[in-house]
């Protein structure tokens, strides 16, 4: 059976759990958040042609375009979201090591511990900025009206985002931290179940007067969707947000595929995927395709989520397990 959608009409993707809308210019903004899904189907036609190995299963399964990814033996990472238990990227899910599914050491496996591009958490604010939005303390201050996902990937970002910034902003010191992100949350009318959602209800409902949200999903709407409506604000520091792939050895093992695999995801390093991704305002890792797109990628100060939190392990347990610190942070409002 194939799960509902809040949003109609809609029809099912070849893209496994995603949909798109039939009549776009009625819903703008479900065209959002799903930048990633795009690079892949790009990037498979291109991946096919320079793929100097493929076995005659391969073919046999993927005439055209393959309908699963994983079909290829290849696994991608969602940013932490809630179909995966622990939330963080897929194949780093507790369950996929014990099983094997991924060798241990697999970032190491390839370059930039195996993410080919990245993204980060900015400021989506209405024509000429009203509330004069430009950092994470603004979002503190009284009548801000913020539009956030609640604990989808989106929200847990935007979250650990804010967390972030008050720790450096007050010297490491947790109580000022936590009492500049209860202010944000305060500031929160109501928490969204998703990012796709909250751009919902800020881009077609007017509601709120900034919404926290990927650096590529502000792009594209403030760019492509609705142009001259919307600015992006980008913060003095936030946080980064990686999208690793790996190998998955059962798959490979049993396919044969390895070789197919591995060719695979070294194209995703390549300057034409890399193009792609830049062309989706997704952060490319090639440098030189990095300055060709410096208009759309200005330099950030950002931190990655573990190295102020921890691992994923940690944070969940931390921060987003019942009566965690975001669950005492939002009793607080």
């Amino acid at each position: 059976m194939q799960p509902r959608s809040r949003f109609k009409p809609s029809v099912r993707t070849k893209c496994p759990g995603q949909y798109r809308i039939r009549r776009k210019k009625h819903y703008p903004a479900q065209c959002l958040i799903r930048c990633d899904t795009v690079f892949l189907q790009r990037i498979q036609p291109l991946i096919y042609q320079n793929i100097p190995i493929r076995t005659p299963r391969h073919i046999r399964q993927h005439p055209t375009i393959p309908r699963r990814l994983q079909q290829t033996g290849i696994i991608r990472s969602q940013r932490p979201s809630s179909r995966c238990r622990n939330h963080e990227p897929i194949f780093r899910h507790r369950p996929a090591r014990k099983k094997g599914l991924v060798e241990k050491g697999w970032q190491q496996a390839l370059p930039d511990h195996a993410a080919p591009y990245t993204s980060t958490m900015v400021f989506l604010v209405r024509k000429n900025n009203p509330k004069q939005i430009r950092d994470w303390n603004d979002l503190a201050k009284d009548g801000a009206n913020i539009v956030i996902a609640k604990t989808s990937g989106n929200g847990r970002y935007a979250f650990l985002g804010a967390y972030g910034y008050g720790l450096k902003a007050n010297n490491g010191n947790e109580q000022e931290a936590q009492k500049l992100v209860a202010s944000i949350l305060k500031n929160t009318p109501v928490f969204e179940n998703g990012g796709r959602a909250a751009a919902t209800t800020f881009t077609q409902r007017n509601i709120g007067d900034v919404l926290i949200t990927f650096e590529n999903e502000a792009n594209y709407v403030s760019k492509k969707l609705t142009q001259g409506q919307f600015e992006i604000v980008y913060p003095s520091y936030t946080i980064s947000a990686e999208s690793p792939v790996a190998v998955v050895n059962s798959v490979v093992a049993k396919k044969g595929t390895q070789k197919t695999a591995r060719a695979y995801l070294e194209y995703l390093w390549s300057e034409p995927a890399q193009e792609l991704a830049a062309s989706l305002y997704l952060r490319p890792r090639n440098p030189e395709v990095l300055a060709r797109h410096k208009a759309d990628f200005p330099d950030l100060d950002t931190f990655p989520p573990e190295e102020k939190f921890g691992g994923w392990d940690n944070i969940m347990k931390t921060y987003f397990a019942d009566g965690g610190v975001f669950d005492r942070l939002t009793a607080q409002k």
